[in-house]
């Protein structure tokens, strides 16, 4: 019964530290969202653009005529003057149609909106992901660091009581200096890219201390993946968008073959003698839509078969990521598993102080061994990032 209630608070720490973790990932994320200039600067570029393109349904300007005409052939005739105010429009059908359109091309911007981001946000999750195996890779270089040093002393030692010869003692300190070179290493490479998300945080820096990675390696099945690119990536959407946008471009092409209209009003004669009503007039665009409806079926034609063209090479690069990742993931897993199976460097520096090696073979085992675990972190780092690809239509 301890047992069950032990194992039940375990798996609800665990969940709540994962999610904590995630929540963690998406507060930096809206973050860097909300502050990033070149988002800033593309948004107001996309809300100028929204603006330019529901402009072009407005109505035409009213038009507003008058006349004096003072002078007549007879010395007794009254002043003539008339007054005229007139609005033209077109057909009503037009503007409802236009307006769809409108928003549609408003959808294609938003949409240019968000693959900007994802690709904004993809750099920043890939930065995230070196970090993490930076901070594991630093983590490791510190341990070996520490073993390095404490060998090297001992070496000391044996060389201040003659029992080992300068040789030896600087071969060991080498060893030693180069692990912590590592270490120096791997800090200034954490400060730039620190630097770097920095920068795409709009200048200002970020705490981040992920000791590991939010996920495991596993990932989906390539239709389940797909199938959801499909419905969330917007460069995709775009290209639906765009389609959807050029079909509406022959409805409003059709419309504009009907007539336009005018309505006005008139006011006209001479003092004491004045007319006045209302006008009205019909345009009748018998030249100018010319070849304008056909012109919008090959532009959506073009569309329909550019999206499909486009579609079809996403579709085989994304086949192609996900064919690298999962071989990548076999050969990861593979050598993750021999590497379980050979010595770890603990149990070499074991053998080492019971003198089972001496300093040139316990080094050259542990350079082996360190040389095998940085190609596994080499290789889990390289998992991350084509996850982080594979995975970018969710960002």
């Amino acid at each position: 019964m301890n047992k069950r209630i032990a194992f039940t608070l375990c798996g609800c720490l665990f969940y709540m530290f994962m999610t904590a973790q995630e929540t963690h990932f998406n507060s930096l994320f809206k973050q860097i969202e909300q502050n990033n200039k070149e988002l800033k600067a593309f948004k107001s570029f996309t809300e100028s653009e929204k603006l330019k393109t529901k402009s072009t349904n407005n109505l035409s300007d009213p038009e507003v005529i008058g006349y004096y005409l003072p002078f007549a052939s007879q010395s007794n005739a009254s002043d003539y003057t008339e007054f005229e105010i007139s609005q033209s429009f077109e057909f009503p059908t037009v503007y409802a149609a236009r307006k769809k359109w409108s928003n549609l091309k408003a959808e294609e911007l938003d949409y240019k909106y968000n693959e900007l981001k994802q690709s904004v946000l993809l750099k920043v999750n890939k930065l995230l992901v070196k970090v993490i195996s930076l901070n594991k890779l630093k983590k490791i270089r510190e341990n070996r660091h520490q073993k390095s040093k404490k060998v090297y002393e001992q070496i000391l030692a044996l060389y201040q009581k003659e029992q080992v010869g300068i040789l030896e003692l600087n071969k060991a300190k080498i060893a030693w200096m180069q692990v912590r070179f590592q270490v120096e290493k791997t800090e200034l490479e954490q400060a730039s890219l620190l630097k770097e998300l920095a920068n795409l945080n709009g200048g200002k820096s970020i705490e981040f201390n992920q000791n590991d990675y939010l996920e495991k390696s596993a990932i989906e099945t390539f239709e389940t993946l797909w199938n959801n690119k499909l419905t969330k990536d917007p460069l995709l959407n775009y290209y639906n968008a765009q389609e959807n946008a050029s079909l509406q471009q022959i409805k409003i092409a059709q419309q504009k073959t009907l007539p336009n209209l005018t309505l006005g009003y008139n006011n006209q004669g001479v003092s004491g003698n004045r007319i006045s009503g209302i006008m009205g007039g019909i345009s009748i665009p018998l030249w100018s839509t010319k070849n304008k409806v056909k012109a919008a079926k090959y532009k959506h034609q073009f569309q329909v078969d550019n999206k499909q063209s486009k579609v079809s090479n996403i579709e085989a690069k994304y086949f192609q990521l996900y064919n690298s990742y999962v071989l990548l993931h076999k050969k990861y897993t593979d050598y993750k598993n021999t590497m379980e199976s050979l010595n770890s460097d603990e149990l070499i520096y074991k053998a080492y102080e019971l003198g089972e090696f001496s300093f040139m073979e316990y080094h050259l085992e542990l350079d082996f061994y360190h040389k095998a675990m940085d190609e596994m972190l080499d290789m889990e780092l390289e998992l991350q990032l084509l996850k982080t690809e594979l995975y970018k239509h969710t960002l």
